[in-house]
């Protein structure tokens, strides 16, 4: 039960975190990738809960939030910097 609960709260850290990039830069999506996005069913409702709360919601509203399927886009983009 402890890690769910720390994923609840992950949620709520990133989500409030996503409200701030909202605000800032108002993007059409926000993508996680890397190994976040492996636990992202998990943190999931306590992000979004979270996002439905930011003041602007026109803006959450058409924000598109999703976790990237690519779990390893670190590592091809170090290795895109070092190949010919």
């Amino acid at each position: 039960m402890m890690a769910l609960e720390a994923f609840n709260e992950y949620g709520i850290h990133l989500g409030n975190a996503i409200k701030i990039i909202m605000s800032m830069f108002a993007p059409e999506a926000i993508i996680l990738g890397g190994s976040i996005a492996r636990a992202f069913p998990f943190f999931w409702k306590s992000m979004k809960k979270t996002v439905g709360d930011f003041e602007y919601t026109h803006q959450s509203e058409k924000t598109l939030i999703v976790a990237s399927q690519h779990y390893d886009m670190g590592i091809m983009g170090a290795a895109a910097l070092i190949a010919p």
